[in-house]
C-alpha cells in the first residue's frame, strides 16, 4: 500500500481551478491461482481539502500532485472524489 500526501492543483480542461491538499491511498489486491499470487486491480481512495464549490458536479477534473503525477476524477462530496482510472 502506498500513501501519497502533499499539495497539488486541480485542472479542468487544462486550466488550474484550485490548489488543494491531497491524501491518496493506493492498495492492490492479489488473486491466488494454481501458479501462486497474481496482482489484481488497484484500489485508489483520495481526499482533497480546501476543495472549492466550483469543483463539483458532472465535470471531469484532474489532480496534479507535487511530483507531477496525475489522477482524473469526479468530485462526489465534501473533498471525496471518485477516480476514473489509475495514477499516471
Amino acid at each position: 500500500m502506498a500513501r501519497l500526501v502533499g499539495e497539488g492543483h486541480i485542472l479542468n480542461r487544462n486550466v488550474i481551478v484550485a490548489r488543494v491538499h491531497y491524501e491518496v491511498d493506493v492498495s492492490q489486491t492479489y488473486i491466488e491461482d494454481r501458479h501462486g499470487l497474481v496482482p489484481g486491480l488497484l484500489h485508489i481512495e483520495c481526499v482533497l481539502t480546501e476543495l472549492p464549490d466550483s469543483v463539483r458536479g458532472n465535470s471531469p477534473f484532474t489532480l496534479v500532485m507535487e511530483d507531477g503525477r496525475k489522477l482524473n476524477f469526479y468530485a462526489v462530496g465534501d473533498g471525496d472524489i471518485r477516480p476514473t482510472g489509475g495514477i499516471y
